[in-house]
């Protein structure tokens, strides 16, 4: 139960985890009792062994918790530091849990934090072999990526569903994995299209982006295959369609503000799922660069996830890169005024996105591409024009610190980093922890009608198995794709 603790298990060894297990004591709990008070300063953390829990802030449920969930535990902080509990958590029936306390820990091992700069600093202390391993396992997924043998899923056992719809280079199709019944998005890629338009090196950049990054709001790719004419790319099904269709669309899911937009509590949630999707391709110093609603997609919760890494590219510390790309009206000054950019226009871009969600458009947005350009580089004076003088001062504070025009100045690049965007007022409420564990209650999930079907998507049984339409295109080009995954 400890390993499945991350702060835990990346920092203690195997006797320090069996320590810890020694001073775990049992503690059960009555229906109804508070175990965890919102505003009180926590001391202990604890492990659901059986039963269930309710989290509320401000007496307003926002989750459950039970000893099946994938992250059954809470208050792990405590261990930490002495912060003020964000949340109550309240017995749902009889539970049962094992708690440890801070005072018990620090006579063990000593302070938590003091064992973090030890493992960080052993980290930092490989030696040049090491520098060598990881620069190799860094590299390892450029040849081969997610070879059949590394996934659990074979391209024999997937039968099609229907097609969902089509994109660039082809069709998007609903598999289901008959060997263990899961369902996921199949992905082709013509070949020659892909060789036609040039885009050969960028299909594998964005495989390989994808095979660095595990996060339960990115977009997961379970496997790669390839056969004589088309790319196979075996990812997550997102039921719920794109967040743009539910700001934009006809629906009945929410009602608009006087702002025009979705209400604070749900662009709220919206916004924190995107900023833990980019805190954690930022900590792997890959910018995404094409952040807009269209890229995101709600899952079977509720949640979002980020989609399409075409643009996503990994920039060293302290570097900065050129290319020009993106969504006009997302797009950062520094790209307009082509003067190099890094992960910060991400930050500028999220900042455009709660706008968006509060108000039903963009900021800077204009008919003329170039009075659009002329808006983002003069991004502060017509920012004050046009923000609604209705908006609460929280949210006109957490979008002017996003779409400050100096990268270098924006929120997620000063002092604090992430930790201070989480830690803004507009936030309150929801910290990385819970968004990442998908612990509060989303607002919206989408309807599923039976197992093999999915609401938001026009059904077609007209496509029985995988095998490539006659009309697809045959490829001619003299690209080697063999590294992109198993030939079938």
């Amino acid at each position: 139960m400890l390993k499945n603790v991350k702060m835990l298990a990346e920092c203690l060894s195997q006797d320090e985890m069996e320590k810890i297990s020694d001073v775990l004591v049992k503690q059960q709990f009555k229906d109804g009792a508070k175990i965890v008070t919102q505003g009180e300063t926590g001391d202990e953390f604890f492990m659901i062994e059986k039963g269930s829990v309710t989290i509320t802030i401000d007496s307003v449920e926002v989750g459950s918790l039970c000893e099946e969930s994938t992250t059954p535990f809470f208050g792990e902080m405590a261990i930490l530091n002495n912060d003020k509990r964000v949340a109550s958590v309240i017995a749902d029936g009889d539970v049962e849990t094992y708690v440890l306390s801070r005072e018990n820990f620090n006579k063990l091992l000593g302070p938590l934090s003091q064992i973090i700069k030890r493992e960080s600093a052993k980290r930092e202390e490989g030696g040049i072999f090491d520098g060598v391993g990881k620069l190799l396992k860094r590299n390892s997924t450029r040849r081969g990526s997610l070879s059949q043998n590394e996934s659990s899923v074979k391209w024999g056992d997937l039968s099609v569903l229907q097609v969902l719809g089509s994109g660039t280079f082809g069709l998007v199709k609903l598999v289901e994995d008959r060997a263990t019944g899961e369902i996921y998005a199949l992905k082709a890629l013509k070949k020659q299209r892909i060789t036609n338009m040039h885009q050969e090196r960028n299909i594998f950049a964005e495989r390989d982006t994808m095979n660095m990054v595990s996060h339960p709001l990115v977009l997961k790719l379970h496997g790669t295959f390839h056969d004589a004419n088309q790319l196979y790319m075996l990812m997550d099904l997102c039921p719920g369609g794109e967040l743009w269709t539910l700001m934009h669309g006809n629906n009945d899911y929410f009602a608009s503000t006087n702002l025009g937009g979705l209400k604070p509590e749900v662009a709220k949630f919206y916004a924190s799922n995107v900023l833990s999707a980019l805190e954690a391709l930022h900590k792997k110093q890959i910018a995404y660069r094409d952040l807009k609603p269209e890229n995101l997609c709600i899952d079977s919760q509720g949640y979002l996830k980020l989609i399409d890494m075409g643009f996503a590219t990994v920039i060293a510390k302290d570097k900065l890169t050129n290319t020009l790309c993106g969504t006009p009206e997302y797009l950062a000054p520094e790209l307009v005024l082509s003067k190099g950019h890094n992960c910060a226009v991400d930050m500028w871009a999220l900042g455009i996105l709660i706008y968006e969600l509060l108000t039903n458009s963009t900021p800077f947005e204009n008919d003329n591409q170039t009075e659009m350009f002329n808006n983002i580089s003069n991004s502060q004076e017509v920012l004050k024009r046009v923000t609604p003088s209705k908006m609460d001062k929280h949210s006109k504070s957490i979008i002017g610190k996003f779409l400050h025009p100096n990268s270098m100045l924006r929120f997620g690049s000063t002092v604090g980093g992430f930790d201070a965007i989480w830690s803004h007022k507009w936030f309150d409420g929801f910290t990385p922890d819970l968004v990442a564990r998908k612990a509060l209650n989303a607002p919206y999930k989408p309807d599923i009608d039976g197992v093999n079907r999915v609401c938001n998507f026009d059904e077609d049984d007209s496509v029985d198995d995988l095998e490539q339409d006659d009309s697809e295109s045959v490829y001619t080009g003299k690209f080697d794709f063999r590294y992109w995954g198993p030939k079938v």
